[in-house]
C-alpha cells in the first residue's frame, strides 16, 4: 500500500513536469515512506495546482489502486491545505491581493473564514479528482514503479526514468 501511494506522488509529478529526486518505502518517524521533489519557492498558479496534484496523487493512488483513502495521508492533505489557503490568502493566485496571512497560517484562516474554507476546500476536491484521472491515466507506470520499490525500497532519480520509460515501452501498442 505505501509502495502505491509512493508510485503515485512520483509518476503524477511526473506526469506535470516536476523533478523527483527519489522515493522511498524506507520508514522513518511518522513516516512510512517519502518522495522528495523539487519544489517551486515562487510558483505560479498552474505550478503550484501541479504541485499540489502531486501532493494529492498519494491518496489518489490509495482510492485508485489500493484499498481507498486512509489516514496515513494526514500529512498530504495538511500540506495541500496549507498551499491551496496560501494560494487564496497570501500568494495573490487566487483573486485577492491582500495578504490576509503567511504560509502555514492555514489553520487559523481557515477557522476564521468560512469564505475562505469553502474556496479552499472546493480547490482541493478539484484537484484531487485531477489526481485520480490522472493515475487512472498512468495504472500502468505507477504498478511498475511500486514494483521496483518494494523490490529495492529506495529509488533515485535515473532508476526512476529507466522504470517509467519500460513501463510506457511495453505499454506501446507495437509492444503487445
Amino acid at each position: 500500500a505505501v509502495a502505491l501511494h509512493e508510485a503515485g506522488h512520483v509518476v503524477v509529478g511526473r506526469s506535470l513536469g516536476l523533478e523527483v529526486r527519489s522515493v522511498t518505502i524506507q520508514a522513518e518517524g511518522r513516516a512510512d515512506g517519502w518522495a522528495e521533489f523539487v519544489v517551486d519557492r515562487a510558483p505560479d498558479r498552474d505550478r503550484l495546482d501541479n504541485q499540489v496534484v502531486a501532493i494529492l496523487a498519494g491518496r489518489a493512488a490509495d482510492i485508485v489502486l489500493g484499498d481507498g483513502p486512509n489516514a496515513g495521508s494526514i500529512s498530504d492533505l495538511a500540506k495541500a491545505t496549507e498551499w491551496v489557503t496560501a494560494a487564496h490568502a497570501t500568494f495573490g493566485l487566487r483573486g485577492q491581493l491582500t495578504v490576509r496571512g503567511r504560509p502555514g497560517d492555514d489553520t487559523r484562516l481557515l477557522a476564521a473564514d468560512r469564505t475562505l474554507a469553502a474556496a479552499v476546500e472546493a480547490d482541493l476536491h478539484r484537484l484531487q479528482d485531477e489526481a485520480i484521472m490522472l493515475v487512472r491515466q498512468h495504472t500502468r507506470e505507477i504498478i511498475a514503479l511500486a514494483t521496483a520499490l518494494v523490490e529495492r525500497r529506495v529509488l533515485v532519480q535515473g532508476e526512476i526514468d529507466t522504470v517509467m520509460k519500460d513501463a510506457a515501452i511495453n505499454a506501446s501498442p507495437a509492444a503487445l
